[in-house]
Formats: C-alpha cells, structure tokens, sequence
C-alpha cells in the first residue's frame, strides 16, 4: 500500500492513504462546532484535521494525542481563511466513515515547529491568516493578573540575538503554564510557544496567544 505525504495532499484530491501522529487537539471560541486536531507525518510536514464537534466523543473513543495511524475515507478540502496554525494550503475533513488504524512509528515527530525570527515578526502583526511560532530564553514572567476582568499572564522572551518580546498567554493558557516549576528549573529556560498572534505597541512586539482550548501550545525545554 501506498502513502501520500502531506505536503503532496490538495483541496479536493482522492483520500489516499495517509500515515500520520496527532500531535494536538484544540477547540477554538470562534467556531464552537468544530474539533481541529493536528497531523504530521514521517517528513515533519503538518496539516490541520478538522471534525464536527458534535461527534467529539466518537472520536475521542477511537484515537488518542500522540498515536499513529493509518487514515483512510477522509476529504481534502481548502485551508480555513484565518486562525491557521500551519501553513499548508489544505485541510482535511474528519467524517463518520473515516477509518484509522493504529500503528506504531517512533520515526514520526511527536511536536511541529514552524519558529519565526524576531526580525521577521513585522510582516506578521496582526495576520489573521496564519499564527506564529516563536522561541526564547524566558527573561521574567508575572504572576496571574487581572486586566478588565480577564486573567493573563506575561512573558518576557530573549532571542538568541538579544532581542526582547513580551508574550502573554489568557485565561486558561494563563493558568495551564507552571510558572513556579520555571523559575525553579536551571537556567536558562528556553521555551517555545505555538499559535500566537503578533502585534505591536508603541514600536514594540508582542505576541499573545489566542482563546484556543488546548494545553500544548507551549513547552519548556
């Protein structure tokens, strides 16, 4: 049997068969009807999968985060219009007949990283197209604050070319980060943030994340 690579996947292509880790679940604020999951194959290569939210518990019975499988009876479609975490111009379409097999594959990546320089941040502010990955050396980091009722919790991150970034996380990203476990860990504590939206405030950027239900858009290293 044959596998198509998901950098070869296109809108409306044949569901052929396709090997893949689901590293990342998610449900967003701005569409409670759908569950996204994120798919990356031998090649490093990642595409969202997207299913109706309505039958979240039946696919929750037959895949798990971090498995491997085999995905057939699927459909290509094109990539969301705004709020993507990858960039592929594609995504794929979870339904009821969708049928995955499970396998082992320790060659297939467990995280997608897709970092963005500081000094190409610029043309990033405030694109709602595509969400930024970023890394750093963690500078400071606040406790939970409360700004007009809402909770957040900020970040200061340094490149490696010295360059500082204020990062703030919301509401339960705020609270799903171990704030006292990172200021105790050995110095330096590198950590990378996923699905982030870039801005800029009196010419200085910040990255924040957006309302996404998920607990992995951040590691410490």
């Amino acid at each position: 049997m044959s596998f198509v690579a998901i950098s070869a996947i296109r809108p409306h292509d044949n569901a052929e068969p396709l090997q893949i880790r689901i590293i990342r679940k998610w449900i967003t604020y701005g569409n409670r009807q759908e569950l996204y999951y994120l798919f990356v194959d031998n090649h490093g290569d990642a595409i969202e999968a997207i299913a109706d939210l309505h039958h979240q518990s039946r696919f929750e019975s037959r895949i798990t985060l971090h498995s491997c499988y085999t995905i057939t009876d699927y459909l290509s479609d094109t990539a969301r219009s705004s709020m993507n975490v990858v960039p592929h111009t594609s995504c794929i379409r979870l339904g009821l007949r969708t049928f995955f097999s499970q396998f082992d594959d320790d060659t297939i990546p467990y995280h997608y990283f897709n970092f963005v320089n500081y000094d190409r941040l610029t043309p990033h502010i405030d694109n709602h197209l595509l969400l930024t990955y970023y890394i750093g050396r963690m500078d400071r980091v606040s406790p939970i604050l409360n700004r007009s009722g809402n909770n957040l919790l900020k970040i200061n991150l340094q490149d490696q070319s010295g360059n500082f970034i204020e990062a703030t996380l919301w509401e339960e990203i705020a609270f799903s980060f171990d704030r006292e476990t990172a200021l105790q860990k050995p110095q330096p504590v590198i950590i990378a943030m996923t699905s982030m939206k870039v801005t800029k405030y009196k010419g200085i950027h910040k990255i924040l994340t957006i309302h996404l239900a998920s607990l992995l858009h951040k590691h410490t290293l």
